[in-house]
């Protein structure tokens, strides 16, 4: 679906910042939106219950019409406290919203290779860090989640959640990348492994795996992707064995990668930015960029591609003709990818001055 791309007037946001004391993380500001003010970002706790607004079933899905229900684009509304779908080609408003009361801040969101949707959730007044897991049914039925983790340990807050080739969960936050074996995931247990390489691992956001099964880490605060080779995944210490320092001082935020196995990253200073396959790891320079500085501010904070290789680009604090602030994912078409600043189509995820679009994820899971 082809929408016009409206020209935004400015209103800064806020970069998210993180701060640390040995291995205690204060809670990640978030970008503030419908204001302007340059006072220090906070998160609104005051959240709303939102039933799913296209639903006609009177019955609770089953789980064959469930997984089929799930198809699209999931976007989760970091202050908000919900995560919705919108379907493919995503078209708004969404066919599925859902909140859990234990979940203020969706910060992270993975689908497992069954369908599963799991939920990074930061730390909230009395709410601990948890990481929910909803199955197919509990999505369509607005459910509470089927499962819960909250057993973090040093993970303090789970900023980035990804699944290995084995089912595996990594996930990062404050200052580690830790390891879920799958046959442990059922149970409520801490990590089976830990990840904390001094110098390198420092406020990861964002985990992916590439088509070799390497896990690659985004850290915010040293501004260097890092990769750890999959051999090395399965050692009691893994080691990382290259890594991309971000060009220009840029944070980076959120990675995917595309089908070809390149590496996009998106950064807080308006940027996207592309590593080619053949040179990842090897170069700190970009095989291409994409400036989203004319209609946006405050970069951008959530990133995947769809089936067909579009890459998608979520905005908590994109900026309006009107000034105020509001949620956006944003479509960058396959065939002119790297080409040109501006997106093929966008869409409007929330039009709530303080709804926070945050991250996103397709379902089915693409292959990269």
């Amino acid at each position: 679906m082809m929408l016009a791309i409206q020209r935004i007037g400015r209103c800064m946001t806020l970069p998210r910042k993180k701060s640390f004391a040995y291995l205690i993380i204060g809670v990640c500001a978030a970008v503030v939106l419908g204001s302007c003010s340059s006072t220090s970002a906070t998160k609104s706790t005051t959240t709303t219950v939102v039933s799913p607004s296209r639903s006609t079933a009177s019955q609770p899905a089953t789980s064959s019409t469930a997984n089929s229900s799930i198809h699209g684009l999931w976007v989760s509304e970091l202050n908000a406290g919900t995560i919705s779908n919108f379907g493919f080609p995503p078209v708004a408003p969404p066919s599925i919203t859902v909140h859990s009361q234990t979940c203020a801040h969706p910060d992270a969101l993975a689908f497992d290779p069954s369908g599963d949707l799991w939920v990074g959730c930061e730390s909230s007044g009395s709410t601990m860090p948890r990481i929910e897991e909803y199955s197919p049914g509990d999505l369509v039925n607005n459910s509470p989640p089927t499962h819960v983790l909250d057993r973090l340990g040093q993970i303090i807050d789970p900023e980035g959640l990804a699944f290995d080739a084995h089912g595996d969960l990594w996930v990062a936050g404050g200052t580690v990348v830790a390891e879920y074996a799958a046959n442990t995931l059922s149970a409520n247990t801490l990590p089976t492994k830990i990840i904390s390489t001094p110098s390198l691992i420092d406020g990861p956001d964002s985990v992916a795996f590439d088509r070799s099964g390497n896990l690659w880490v985004a850290n915010y605060n040293n501004r260097v992707i890092v990769k750890y080779p999959k051999d090395s995944l399965t050692s009691a210490v893994p080691r990382p064995t290259a890594h991309v320092q971000m060009p220009g001082g840029a944070s980076p935020f959120a990675l995917a990668f595309a089908p070809n196995g390149n590496l996009w990253i998106v950064a807080k200073n308006d940027m996207v930015y592309e590593f080619a396959a053949n040179t990842l790891g090897t170069t700190d320079v970009p095989s291409a960029t994409i400036n989203m500085s004319s209609y946006i501010s405050g970069g951008g904070d959530g990133i995947a591609f769809d089936s067909s290789g579009n890459l998608w680009v979520s905005v908590a604090g994109a900026s309006t003709r009107s000034g105020a602030p509001v949620g956006m994912v944003y479509e960058f078409a396959a065939n002119t990818l790297g080409t040109t600043n501006l997106p093929s189509a966008h869409l409007l995820a929330s039009s709530t001055s303080n709804s926070g679009t945050w991250a996103i994820a397709f379902f089915p899971l693409t292959s990269s």
